[in-house]
């Protein structure tokens, strides 16, 4: 899958995530699924790619949180920013990547 397609795919999940409104006991939970998701799926970018597609996502992200007014959506827009911020900071892991792109990946340290 195409970089731009994930990024609009995740996008729109917590922009829907975001105007849910669930209590907060659900909705960490569901944001946490969603980011692992979205390691797997960028997994098949590569690392440099799903690296700045997690930026971008978190640039996004960031400025629609800032411009809101509405707590909860803030608060998720936010939170996913941290942990978009927390897999790219520490790339991804390589039981995320596919067989031949872990080699080339381990030969590449």
């Amino acid at each position: 899958m195409r970089a731009r397609e994930l990024f609009s795919r995740y996008r729109k999940r917590v922009e829907a995530m975001a105007a849910q409104q669930a209590p907060l006991p659900a909705w960490p939970a569901d944001l946490g699924e969603l980011l692992r998701q979205f390691e797997r799926d960028a997994a098949s970018l590569g690392l440099a790619s799903a690296r700045l597609l997690c930026e971008e996502l978190c640039d996004q992200l960031e400025h629609e949180a800032l411009q809101t007014t509405n707590k909860h959506r803030r608060d998720v827009l936010m939170r996913t920013v941290k942990g978009l911020e927390e897999i790219a900071h520490r790339g991804l892991r390589l039981s995320s990547l596919p067989k031949e792109q872990k080699k080339t990946e381990e030969r590449s340290r």
